[in-house]
Formats: C-alpha cells, structure tokens, sequence
C-alpha cells in the first residue's frame, strides 16, 4: 500500500518483497491449500503474481491506485481492484485466504476496527501482519504490538493461529518483519468446524505474539544512536554558536560603553 508520502513501489522494495514471497507463500499454500487469494494493499501484486505460479488462479489485488504505477503491475490488470483502504470494503464473493501484508500501520487508529470488518467480511482465514511500535517506516501512524490487532479481530470473531512465526524465524530469505509481524486469523466457526485447523492451533505459539525479531531489535538500535548522534552534533553546533553569540555581544558592548561610558555591562 503507497500512502502520501509515497508516489511509485521503489525497486528495492520489490525486491525484498519478491524473496519472502517466494518462500511463504508455498508454505501458505501447504497449510491451507487456497484456491482464491484477496491481497488488500497489495502494491504491485507481487505477492499475488507467486500465488498465481504456484498454481492460485483466482486473485485480486486492492489498493489505491493514486499511490501506486498502474503501469507497472505484475499482475492482470482485470485481477486490481481500485479502492480506498480507508473507507469500507464490501465484496460479494468470498475468498479461501485473504492477505493483508504491512498495511494496517500506514490507516489511522480511528479506522483500525472497520479496516478489519473489510478484512474478515472477504473471507474465513486472513494472513495479517503490521509494524510493531518504534519498527519505523513511512507514513506509519499506528504502530501496535500483535495483541493489539488480536484484540481487534478479537470483535470480529476471528482466533489467533501463530503458525507462521516458528517456521520462519530462522529463514534468511525472508524479511524480518515478515518473520515478526505474521499471524494467520481464522473465523471462530470455521476453526471449530475444521480439524486440520484445530491442529494448527494447538501446536501454534499463541502465547508468543508481542515479540522482536533480532533483525529488528538491531536496526531499531541502530536508528535511536543515529538520532542520538545527531542531537549531539546539533548540541556542539548551538555551543559553539553560543559561544560565538555572547564574544559578539561582549564586543558590542565595549564598543557601546566606549561611546555610552554610562552604560553599564555585566559580562
């Protein structure tokens, strides 16, 4: 999803995106054997377009298409859907897996809980994942830990299955926060209806969801002594600017009390 302060999907983002697709969506396809996929702030597709060479036909991507290069889709533009993630979403039909991948963190807090009535209305399991607090990104306005979102999809009637996190965790060619931030959300009735997923959630690490992955923890570092450099550079420079105030003062001054001996002057 591209938000105001971004025009067009820079190279370097697909490809990282392109890497972690190709390895979990095969694991997704392994775990819940979709036939339909929904990508919601799908960017340029690329998500959806492994999905298709894995054998997934049926997709649809959603995004706004004011913040994203139509030209340059890797998918059939007959599979984009043009919408506003701000505002409601209804489709009539229902989709085997709906994917929501960095999205929620970029939509203000106030539209957190109707974003994910859009998400769980389009079908019975949805991969989520968004940015945990102080991750950093652009335009990200709501950063919440998982048990935040779990609580919100909570109200939707859809449980945690974290079957992702284990599988993941060690795999370099994913990127970290998608070994972070993803959890699977199944419709309560469809978990209680469905043995396979009963099993998944039983061996799922549910109890392990505010967590930081290594990857993150040390950029996270790396930007606070970035930002910590920083001040320091701009507390030498008002130093020394300082300093170089007050010597201009204090010849001000003289050059006053040579005029004005009246004047008096404390240093």
């Amino acid at each position: 999803m591209k938000t105001d302060n971004e025009a067009t999907y820079p190279d370097s983002l697909l490809l990282a995106m392109l890497p972690s697709a190709q390895q979990v969506v095969p694991l997704l396809i392994q775990l819940f054997q979709p036939k339909s996929v929904v990508d919601v702030g799908c960017g340029l597709g690329v998500w959806l377009s492994v999905f298709q060479k894995e054998g997934v036909s049926s997709v649809l991507g959603i995004d706004n298409p004011a913040y994203i290069d139509l030209n340059h889709l890797v998918i059939h533009p007959k599979d984009f859907l043009a919408h506003d993630l701000q505002q409601p979403l209804v489709i009539d039909r229902s989709y085997d897996l709906v994917m929501c991948l960095e999205v929620a963190e970029h939509l203000p807090v106030s539209q957190a809980n109707t974003f994910v009535q859009s998400l769980t209305g389009l079908g019975e399991v949805v991969v989520f994942s968004a940015a945990i607090p102080h991750q950093g990104g652009i335009h990200h306005v709501n950063e919440q830990w998982a048990s935040y979102w779990v609580s919100v999809f909570a109200k939707a009637h859809f449980t945690p299955v974290n079957c992702l996190k284990h599988r993941l965790w060690a795999n370099d060619q994913v990127e970290h926060w998608y070994k972070q931030n993803l959890l699977v959300f199944v419709k309560n009735e469809r978990l209680q209806r469905n043995a396979h997923l009963q099993h998944l959630k039983q061996s799922s690490l549910d109890t392990l969801q505010d967590v930081v992955h290594p990857q993150i923890w040390e950029q996270m570092i790396a930007n606070k002594n970035a930002e910590i450099s920083l001040l320091k550079e701009h507390i030498t420079y008002l130093k020394q600017e300082n300093t170089g105030i007050k010597n201009a003062f204090n010849n001000l001054m003289k050059g006053v009390k040579r005029k004005l001996p009246f004047v008096k002057h404390k240093k």
